[in-house]
């Protein structure tokens, strides 16, 4: 794999279990000129960090169930592709006036408002003034909760452009590009009117 200096795996596939938490502090602790090296056994998951010298951390695996997730297949009237941190900004310069925001798309130009107690503001993009990528589709509109779009904004740090893709009462879906051909999809359902 394109992501790993040296890769061996002796199944076709393995499934481990850990606590992301506890990944996350370890991994906290790597410096740039480290190199990683992730290994197991039945019961644990060992981490080395290897350069002026060597740490080993362990983590318990715990058991996990596997499953495919559930394909989601729906029709979006309307998709826009755009720059990451773009939709970042914007969530984030709309996320303290209200609970919701509306999305909704207009010849093909796409329009973020959220309407709160302070004050009512909208953003408009469009293909012509260079603030989307790409645009196509019918006309739509759909509420959605302002604190699920919001948690979407981390992507900003690992994705360069992403697909908004919605309509009318059906879920919102963001898809974010990663590096390497990776990707995350996130769908959010949309609030009753």
């Amino acid at each position: 794999s394109s992501y790993f200096e040296d890769f061996k795996l002796d199944n076709e596939s393995e499934t481990l279990g850990f606590k992301l938490d506890d990944l996350n502090d370890i991994l906290r602790r790597v410096q740039k000129d480290e190199s990683l090296i992730v290994s197991s056994t039945e019961s644990k998951l060992l981490l080395s960090l290897e350069g002026d010298f060597k740490r080993v951390f362990e983590l318990p695996l715990i058991k996990v169930e596997t499953s495919q997730p559930p394909s989601v297949n729906l029709e979006f009237p309307f998709k826009a592709k755009l720059l990451t941190i773009t939709f970042a900004d914007i969530i984030e310069e709309l996320s303290d006036l209200g609970e919701t925001i509306t999305i909704s798309s207009k010849d093909n130009k796409l329009y973020f408002e959220v309407t709160g107690d302070i004050a009512t503001s909208k953003v408009e993009l469009s293909t012509e003034g260079g603030t989307l990528l790409e645009a196509s589709g019918a006309d739509s509109s759909s509420v959605y909760g302002m604190e699920y779009v919001s948690n979407t904004t981390k992507m900003r740090r690992a994705s360069d452009t992403m697909e908004l893709a919605f309509g009318s009462q059906i879920p919102l879906k963001l898809h974010f590009e990663l590096p390497q051909g990776g990707h995350g999809d996130f769908y959010i359902a949309p609030r009753a009117e």
